[in-house]
């Protein structure tokens, strides 16, 4: 949960709504996802509770740990639906072998989506980070450019990594050849998950 206690007086942030939907606005939330991650300098934080990635946001997010960057990405330990687990399992292991560190949170199941880059902006909003969310719901995601806010949503952030469980490559590259096969066939689905 955020923090309560947090107030702002007018002024102090520029936000910007961006509409996203199976319309006009397509992959306007996408493009915007990318586009920041790819502009990171310093860190990256992600919190979302459905994360099966296009391509070009896994290249984004490898391009930032690779300039330096800090990419953190919390996922809930079990999700409410066991075949997006199994699917984002087949993505990981490209993630770890850059640097990229991903968080299992304990239950109770977390449904916050939050993306802080650097230390002034953040994005919060509907979207899930993955195809369903991006290509065929309407969500709306709003950019907030302030510094306050930032660190306020980086120190949630901490916390939920501090009370985490940290993915190990060895995880992922220990699981057994039917449970690798069952996570790729779930992947190949994930345009429809």
């Amino acid at each position: 949960r955020l923090p309560v206690t947090m107030v702002m007086s007018p002024g102090d942030a520029r936000c910007r709504a961006i509409p996203d939907g199976p319309d006009d606005e397509m992959d306007a939330l996408a493009l915007t996802i990318q586009a920041v991650v790819s502009g990171a300098d310093t860190s990256v934080d992600l919190v979302t509770p459905y994360f099966l990635p296009s391509r070009g946001l896994i290249a984004s997010l490898q391009s930032a740990a690779l300039r330096g960057a800090r990419v953190r990405i919390v996922l809930p330990g079990k999700n409410n639906l066991f075949y997006v687990h199994w699917a984002h399992r087949n993505v990981l292991t490209e993630l770890l072998g850059w640097g990229i560190e991903v968080y299992y949170q304990p239950a109770p199941f977390c449904h916050s989506k939050l993306l802080c880059i650097d230390a002034d902006y953040s994005l919060i909003g509907s979207a899930n980070l993955d195809p369903r969310s991006l290509r065929l719901n309407y969500e709306l995601g709003i950019e907030v450019f302030s510094a306050q806010l930032n660190a306020e949503l980086r120190a949630h952030i901490d916390g939920l990594v501090a009370g985490s469980t940290r993915l190990t490559p060895d995880e992922l590259t220990g699981r057994s050849v039917p449970v690798r096969l069952r996570d790729a066939a779930a992947y190949l689905f994930s345009p429809y998950l």
